[in-house]
């Protein structure tokens, strides 16, 4: 495999009120891979990744982006080559849609210029690749939930970054655009890019993901291919034994069910 384009190294990290600690060894993220990070709830997901884009400074350790530290780079050279999609993301103005897709390009434009042609394309790129065409010139504000989520993702795709960095990136997506989202996560990883992403949807990342990261109170459990890692014991100590582990009928790889509550019969 190629040389990792970002490291997490030796990072250590709490917070004020206490009762958590991230403690992370390594963490790198490849060209042409997905690297899926699962846990429950609390298990310091979201906090790995903002440490991993520069959003968050660690209490100790350090994050390298290529052969550079990354909290010594400029933020519009980290724009260039790192994407980074939060779970919440709060819109200061109400935008259309293509304009919120062209700011993702702005890490390429020099001062206030105008959008160039090549940009404008790239634009128009992200927005088909989101499905995104027929909403182009509707505000934030007249969006559901998950076409919010897609326009802010297609702002990202607009960067064109190296690394791309998602969290929750399908929350309020229905399973038609969950599973298009993976298969284009998959395409982009295809042509090169490093992708992560924190999900709460372990089935898509069973399929999707080239490697899984198994967290819980802020450390690893596991971590590897879905075969490897995704076994009824680890899935078991994660969320409970309300669990079960089968195989998918197409691929064979490992997929998660609920156990029945209760009998049929007595509902």
């Amino acid at each position: 495999m190629s040389d990792a384009v970002l490291t997490v190294e030796n990072v250590c990290h709490g917070y004020a009120s206490g009762g958590f600690e991230l403690r992370v060894t390594r963490l790198a993220l490849h060209p042409g891979e997905i690297a899926g990070l699962i846990g429950p709830n609390g298990a310091g997901k979201s906090t790995l990744l903002r440490i991993a884009a520069g959003v968050l400074r660690p209490r100790s350790g350090q994050v390298m982006l290529g052969g550079n530290l990354l909290a010594r780079m400029e933020r519009r050279e980290v724009a260039k080559r790192l994407g980074y999609l939060p779970q919440e993301i709060a819109a200061q103005f109400d935008f259309r849609v293509e304009e919120l897709v062209g700011l993702g390009r702005f890490p390429h434009v020099s001062g206030f210029a105008a959008l160039s042609r090549k940009d404008r394309e790239i634009v128009d790129r992200s927005i088909r690749q989101t499905e995104l065409e027929n909403l182009r010139e509707r505000p934030l504000s007249q969006l559901s939930g998950g076409e919010r989520k897609r326009a802010f993702l297609a702002s990202v795709l607009a960067q064109e970054p190296e690394i791309l960095l998602l969290d929750e990136p399908t929350v309020a997506l229905d399973i038609h655009h969950q599973v298009r989202f993976f298969r284009l996560l998959r395409e982009l990883a295809r042509k090169g890019l490093a992708v992560a992403v924190v999900t709460h949807e372990v089935n898509l990342a069973a399929l999707f993901a080239d490697r899984i990261v198994l967290m819980r109170n802020g450390t690893y459990l596991a971590e590897g291919t879905p075969r490897q890692v995704l076994t009824e014991d680890a899935i078991r100590n994660l969320y409970g034994t309300d669990i079960l582990l089968h195989r998918h009928p197409q691929s064979g790889l490992p997929i998660v069910l609920p156990t029945q509550v209760e009998p049929e019969e007595a509902r």
